[in-house]
This record gives structure tokens, sequence and C-alpha cells, in this order.
């Protein structure tokens, strides 16, 4: 399996930084997954995944700024989803250009939405998952699926603690009221991160607070193409109901009864994850 590490430079409009980000897997494989990590996650998170699907699939990884080997800001108030969007839109065009080049080589045009050219797809762990979702709703050219690791259309109040610190399943050590340095240390984050994403602002893309949690439901309508959601049974994040109230869509609920947030990527998830691409 061939691994190439690489660093994305971004024209911040305070400083230009660098996104730390690896490919993975064979030049051949026609489908490309992008790994969106979660709140405190890096892509080391997507070890086990690229473990078990590499073989047929490529995979590109990468470090949500101010995580793993990804720049530091130097405002920690501009930690916010809105930033992250903006920075998927950088990744996502440089692998526009690995599946286009793909494309050529086994005959499709550059421009090809069809079935029979390569295509793209994005996997998001919790966090990552509602990035990927609010990109989706732009309608971004070769995207194909979409898979969700333990969120859905509506985050029920009980499961906001564990986002918003990104410290529910995140590390094994430390816990919510552990030194943030410490933390940070172990997690491979800016320190000011821990306390930026506590923060109401951090989550800044588009909700509708609601007596039963944040509703996600508009995000999930914008997107045309077929989403899987993988559901940790020992979590709170994702409600059945809510998802079933989105009507006849593209929605697959994929139950891991006995697990945490989130799903591990494991041979059983993975299992799952290949016969969706594939699907």
């Amino acid at each position: 399996m061939n691994t190439t590490r690489f660093r994305l430079l971004v024209p911040d409009e305070r400083k230009p930084r660098r996104i730390a980000a690896t490919l993975h897997g064979n030049v051949g494989a026609q489908s490309l997954v992008i790994a969106l990590p979660g709140l405190l996650e890096t892509q080391e998170s997507f070890d086990g995944l690229i473990h078990n699907i590499c073989s047929e699939h490529r995979v590109l990884t990468f470090d949500w700024v101010g995580r793993g080997q990804s720049d530091w800001l130097e405002d920690s108030s501009r930690y916010r989803m809105s930033l992250y969007l903006k920075d998927l839109g950088l990744i996502y065009s440089f692998a526009q250009g690995l599946v286009s080049g793909a494309g050529e080589r086994l005959g499709a045009g550059a421009g090809d939405r069809s079935e029979l050219g390569p295509g793209i797809t994005m996997l998001g762990t919790s966090m990552g998952g509602l990035v990927a979702l609010a990109f989706a709703g732009m309608r971004p050219e070769f995207l194909r699926r979409i898979i969700l690791n333990d969120i859905g259309s509506l985050l029920p109040w009980t499961g906001i603690l564990g986002l918003m610190t990104g410290l529910h399943g995140a590390t094994k050590t430390a816990g919510l009221f552990s030194n943030p340095h410490d933390l940070a240390k172990e997690l491979q984050v800016d320190p000011r991160l821990i306390r930026a994403v506590q923060k109401p602002g951090h989550l800044d893309l588009p909700y509708e607070a609601t007596l039963s949690g944040v509703d996600f439901s508009a995000s999930f309508r914008a997107v045309s193409e077929p989403i899987l959601v993988m559901k940790a049974g020992q979590s709170e994040m994702v409600d059945d109901n809510a998802l079933s109230q989105l009507g006849e869509r593209q929605i697959r609920l994929q139950q891991f009864p006995t697990a945490l947030h989130p799903v591990p990527y494991d041979e059983a998830s993975c299992r799952v994850i290949k016969e969706f691409l594939q699907a």
C-alpha cells in the first residue's frame, strides 16, 4: 500500500498556514474516501479504517487546524466550524484533481458524474460529519456518498456535552476536568483548542435549536447523495426518530449496539463501510 504525506498551503486571511494530510492506498483504486476527524481527533484516528479498506479504496486523511501536525492559529477565537468548512474546500479541490486524473486513465471525462466514473466519498466522525454535511449541501463535483460516524439529524441535549468538549471517548487517561495542557499533549492539539471548542460560537454552522436538541435536518435535506449513518448503541448522539422523519431519502442507519461514541473503525464497521462504498 502506498502512503504519501504532504502539507497543503492555506492562503489564510491572517497568515498562510499548512494542513497536514496523508494519501493512503493504491493509485489504481477508482474511489477515494476523504476522512474527516472528530472534534479533538487527528488523522491517526483512522488507522483502523486505512488497514481495513485501503486494499480496494484510497483514503485521504488530514488534521484539522490546531490538531496533529497542522499549524495552530494565533487567535484561538477563530477555531470555528465555519473555518473548518473553508479548509475542507481546499482539501476537496485537491481530491478532485486525484479522481479526475483517475477518470481520464479509465476513459471517463474529467467532468463525468456518472456512476461509472471514479468518485469521492466523505466520511466524517462526529463533528467531522457535520462539516461533511454542510459541504455536501454545496453540491461539489464528484461527490458520490456520505458516511456519518455517530452523528445524525438531531443532536439531543443529552449528547451536547460529549460533542462540544470532544472528551467523551477521545482519550483513555484524561477526563473532563484534567489539566488542559496535559490533555492537549495527549490528544496532540493546541492547548487553547480545549477551551475554544467548548464555547457556543464554535458551532457556527446552520442549525435549529429545539426543545429536543440541536436540529440539522435542513443540512440533511440539502444533500442528494446516499448517506450511511453509523450509530453507536452506547451513545446518545443519534436520534432514530428524527432520522425517520426526513421522509423517503437515501439514508441507511446501521446500529452498532455495544459501541461507545464514536463507532470504532474495526473489522465489523469497516465491512459495513465497504458494502456501502460498493453498493
